[in-house]
């Protein structure tokens, strides 16, 4: 049984979340999975002559180990709800609820194997422990047996029920009444919000929209036993006709762009690609990023909350008919260089080393939104999360290039310049430059066509996208048609004008745009995510006003981050936090140990009233590089008239006054 128990715990990594589904639903996860596990042994002998025994066996084993489950379960929760006897009684009520629906569904199953004639195997030592759901589910089908007629099917539209709009729906976000859709399903939570495990926050996350991005992206709640329990607190029907606007819903998809007209720059938008999960900021062109505490659940950033920055319409490309044509500017002698044929995707992945790595890609206006508290900026309003950590796969770019270019390599060629096929309506073609030292092997620029092991989703670039790691994401052309190593820098706006930064004093009139250096390499930046009372612990020994935090830190160039501190008291003191990092091969390190991934961090912290009596406090964070980089403390050191490059204290505001309450 310990060993079943051990089988049945989460991993460290993913606890945390296991207990954050919408209305504290996973419960119900880990006292059902008791009724999921048989017990099979791979001796076949007698098994014909003992049937019955042995459906009994297994009924009553099954049974045993859903017991020692629920008293496992009601033991756990007793320690969260000692001091609430009401919500313990609550509790205890669910377990025996579960209970029951448990022992009835067990039944169901046994009729369902005798009418199949399945036969039972003895349970001994040598038993193995099997996932149940998926013999049974191909059985059924090779017999042609339904379902049972009491099957929940979740969302399914009632015509008994009212129905309500999205705008109704997203009214219900507060403690006192918590709404939530699922499908065509609307349901009233409210109660589940002080008894959620994972603290009332995570069921908060979904309050007023639809939990499917949550569950799509957390898939233990895909179970039939959280869907019986989700219908339990069915008040209606959704109606998806709603006046709210896309671009402002963070739980909303952006209404399909692609207009009837073939003349719409923005005809080929991958629209129903794009997650839901995503905060949409623009939707022509379309730029969004996730909310904060997805961006920090996984080291390696998913492709669907991957920030997506676009700075025109999406481009068809037809892979099949895809190169990439490689120029020198000025034309070398033809003497010098041997033919330049142009790159297919067929070539790049057939002809050259495939290589992974690890990578941030960030964005220079990552926390423009910061500055633009101070003063008004221009640009999209990022908060902390257009950055991401993804695995890109793809050709070296030496690799690709170093057969075209002469041995030395003329000095006069200073840049390598980067053409995209993304083209405004007016014209304009996206396009940007890096420094000729890139081309050192170590430095790792990629002609990636795969990221995190599949093929690049289109706003990401495919077929096949730039990435140039430790730099700004605008040097990592996608959509990439052509590479020019050229005298001089692209000669686009987004190279000469757009991302440059300038002192607090100078204005749009004032500034040197051609004396400005043009991004590069990116600085030390951190930021939190999540912040969070320590439920777990409550008790004599727990610190008044103490907070668990979650958040990024990451440096530009391949500089490791070395430390991250965090305080609460507005920089008097600071604690040194957690760090989680993958390093070694593909793992974000390169050839000369340049670090290209980001860390993510943790720890607790005690907040202090900025003003007494005002119940509020405030949590800042900066991170140090291997070359001793800091963070300045203020925006107000870092603001510029292009909101870029905003790497001062990360602050958070936390509310206290349900401290002395409690």
């Amino acid at each position: 049984m310990e060993g079943i128990l051990k089988k049945l715990q989460p991993t460290n990594a993913s606890r945390k979340w296991l207990w954050a589904g919408v209305g504290g639903i996973a419960i119900a996860m880990v006292i059902s999975r008791g009724r999921r596990l048989l017990f099979f042994t791979a001796d076949k002998e007698g098994s014909n002559n003992n049937n019955n025994n042995n459906n009994n066996n297994v009924t009553t084993q099954t049974a045993q180990l859903e017991g020692d489950l629920k008293d496992k379960f009601v033991k756990k929760i007793e320690k969260k709800t000692r001091k609430d006897p009401e919500k313990m009684q609550k509790r205890n009520e669910l377990a025996e609820e579960i209970s029951r629906s448990n022992a009835k569904q067990i039944k169901k199953q046994t009729k369902t194997e005798q009418k199949m004639g399945v036969e039972k195997k003895s349970i001994d030592e040598s038993s193995k422990v099997v996932e149940e759901d998926t013999i049974y589910e191909q059985k059924e089908r090779e017999n042609g047996i339904t379902p049972e007629e009491d099957t929940i099917i979740p969302g399914v539209f009632q015509k008994n029920l009212p129905t309500y709009t999205e705008e109704e729906i997203s009214k219900h976000t507060t403690l006192d009444s918590v709404w939530v859709i699922y499908k065509n399903g609307v349901y009233d939570v409210t109660e589940w919000a002080e008894l959620h495990p994972g603290g009332p926050e995570k069921l908060l996350l979904a309050a007023g929209a639809s939990i499917e991005p949550f569950w799509g992206f957390y898939q233990q709640h895909q179970d039939p036993e959280v869907y019986a329990i989700l219908e339990s607190y069915r008040i209606g029907n959704y109606n998806p006709l709603s006046t709210l606007d896309p671009t402002t819903s963070p739980h909303s998809t952006p209404t399909p762009l692609s207009s009837l007209n073939p003349l719409d720059p923005y005809k080929h938008e991958p629209n129903f690609e794009r997650s839901p999960l995503l905060v949409v900021h623009s939707a022509k062109p379309f730029n969004a990023e996730p909310q904060p505490h997805l961006l920090t659940t996984s080291y390696i950033t998913p492709n669907a909350t991957h920030y997506i920055r676009n700075h025109l319409p999406v481009p068809n490309i037809d892979p099949n008919h895809y190169s990439i044509t490689l120029t020198f500017d000025p034309p070398l002698p033809p003497s010098s260089s041997p033919p330049l044929r142009p790159i297919t995707l067929e070539n790049l992945r057939r002809n050259f080393p495939k290589h992974k790595i690890t990578a941030v890609i960030s964005c220079a206006g990552n926390r423009r939104s910061e500055l633009s508290k101070i003063s008004s900026i221009a640009g999209t309003p990022w908060k902390v999360c257009a950055i991401s950590n993804s695995m890109w796969g793809g050709a070296l770019l030496t690799d690709v290039l170093n057969p075209a270019l002469p041995n030395p390599l003329p000095k006069n060629y200073r840049h390598v310049q980067f053409i995209g096929h993304d083209t405004s309506p007016e014209g304009e073609i996206y396009a940007a430059s890096i420094p000729i030292e890139k081309l050192d092997p170590k430095e790792q620029v990629l002609l990636a066509y795969e990221m995190n092991g599949v093929d690049l989703p289109k706003d990401h670039g495919y077929p096949v996208r730039i990435v140039v790691p430790g730099t700004v994401g605008a040097r990592s052309v996608k959509w990439v048609k052509e590479i020019v190593i050229s005298e001089n820098e692209s000669k686009s706006r987004w190279q000469r004008k757009d991302y440059k930064s300038f002192n607090s004093s100078t204005d749009a009139n004032t500034a040197n745009w051609d004396g400005a250096e043009a991004i590069q390499e990116m600085n030390i930046n951190s930021a939190i995510t999540e912040v969070e009372k320590d439920n777990k612990n409550k008790g004599e020994d727990q610190i008044l006003n103490e907070r668990k935090v979650r958040g990024w830190a990451w440096s530009g160039g391949g500089r490791r981050v070395g430390r991250v501190d965090v305080s609460g008291d507005g920089g008097k003191t600071w604690r040194e936090m957690e760090m989680e990092r993958e390093e070694g091969e593909g793992k974000g390190v390169g050839e000369g140990g340049k670090v290209w991934s980001w860390v993510l961090w943790k720890g607790k912290v005690e907040v202090q009233e900025k003003e007494e009596g005002k119940e509020k406090g405030e949590i800042v964070v900066r991170a140090v590089d291997s070359s001793y980089n800091s963070q300045p403390e203020k925006g107000e050191h870092v603001w510029n008239i292009k909101g870029v490059m905003n790497n001062s204290w990360h602050r958070v505001e936390v509310d206290l006054s349900q401290e002395k309450e409690e």
